[in-house]
């Protein structure tokens, strides 16, 4: 084996495990998103922790910024069969500018004060859940999907067992003799026609 054929094993060994790693997150996206919206559990879920912050388009962090947006990030917790789960739902929402951040008032007030949310959790797998309205169908649904479907594709192609190269036939050459040879196809030869390809000699 020559090192061009060590190093390109490598390559493909490599390349697999990464298919082999983006495609199980894909799954595992796509269970999240298409799992729990049509086959998730309901529970009501405790708000134990609000966190309210400003995010804005750019790293300037200027107040004069016109494309700002007020982020709500809400930890919730909940009981399955006497064991709690938790998880963070995030909300947002776009600020009106006019010299100064205006945010939407009712609708910080509304979620600083949320007391309960909620969730959909996977039966055989509570970890895995999501805020009830995060989990509606629409086309965050379809792009999961889709997600998944890729996902099972990378799979595929990083078990797909790979194709050797055949190795070109060598070519033997014809038996060199003390003799004359056919200038056209290289026989001996020892007359004035070549017994292989019939060309006439010595004009």
């Amino acid at each position: 084996m020559t090192a061009k054929t060590k190093a390109s094993g490598k390559t493909g060994v490599g390349m697999r495990i990464i298919l082999f790693i983006a495609g199980i997150a894909l799954i595992a996206l796509c269970l999240r998103g298409v799992a729990l919206t049509f086959f998730g559990a309901t529970a009501t879920a405790e708000i134990y922790d609000v966190d309210k912050k400003t995010e804005y388009s750019n790293s300037d962090n200027k107040r004069n910024i016109s494309d700002s947006k007020t982020v709500i990030r809400q930890s919730y917790r909940f009981t399955v069969d006497g064991k709690e789960y938790k998880g963070v739902h995030q909300v947002s929402k776009k600020n009106k500018v006019g010299g100064v951040i205006r945010e939407d008032q009712k609708f910080v007030e509304d979620k600083m004060s949320q007391k309960t949310i909620k969730v959909k959790y996977l039966k055989f797998w509570p970890g895995l859940n999501s805020a009830e309205e995060a989990a509606k169908p629409g086309l965050g649904t379809v792009l999961y999907g889709l997600g998944g479907v890729l996902g099972i594709i990378l799979l595929v192609f990083a078990f797909k067992p790979s194709r050797k190269k055949k190795a070109p036939e060598a070519v033997v050459p014809p038996p060199q003799t003390g003799g004359a040879v056919c200038p056209y196809c290289g026989a001996p030869v020892s007359g004035p026609f070549c017994p292989n390809c019939g060309a006439k000699l010595g004009e």
